[in-house]
């Protein structure tokens, strides 16, 4: 059974728990502190802090034994995409965004977060739920990370307040194919 973590003292436990060395939980830990100020205004649309969000994508992404710099980038998954980086440009994975987050939390997090942004233009999800083909590297971690920003907001209702220019409702079609609904 999946239990998904709604504060960061909870996904430390679970990650304790699954014996990770101290190198994985501090790099967990920088995402976690670069993440949350860069939300800090942003609220779900039930009103939960958008970071606890991250948390639960983390969350999820470790309990299906990604690896750490995956489970990072889950803290982090939007960052690009809805993160106040105080620059005032707006979303976008520019170039001195990326530089900091190599700096902050190693050029193997920054790659993944700028793969998944790509991928999910690419429907990458929806690509590979509608395909028998193995997902291969690193394309599955995004698949992953995708999924499980999904399951996050299926847990808790909020995909019901999905909005229908953000196709999230393809998801409920991929749970109903998976007999998840």
């Amino acid at each position: 059974m999946l239990v998904i973590a709604r504060t960061v003292a909870h996904l430390f436990r679970q990650l304790r728990a699954q014996d990770r060395p101290l190198a994985e939980l501090e790099l967990i830990r920088r995402a976690y502190d670069v993440g949350t100020p860069m939300h800090s205004g942003r609220f779900e649309v039930d009103g939960t802090p958008f970071h606890v969000h991250g948390l639960g994508v983390a969350s999820l992404a470790a309990q299906a034994g990604a690896p750490s710099a995956v489970v990072a980038a889950g803290v982090l998954h939007n960052a690009y995409n809805t993160g106040d980086w105080g620059d005032g440009r707006g979303s976008g994975a520019h170039p001195a965004r990326r530089e900091r987050l190599r700096r902050e939390v190693g050029p193997e997090v920054e790659a993944i977060l700028t793969g998944l942004k790509d991928s999910r233009s690419a429907h990458l999800l929806s690509s590979a739920m509608e395909s028998d083909a193995d997902v291969g590297e690193p394309e599955r971690w995004y698949v992953l990370l995708d999924l499980c920003d999904f399951l996050d907001k299926w847990d808790d209702g909020r995909i019901a307040y999905g909005l229908p220019d953000r196709d999230d409702r393809r998801f409920v079609a991929i749970m109903k194919k998976l007999g998840l609904d």
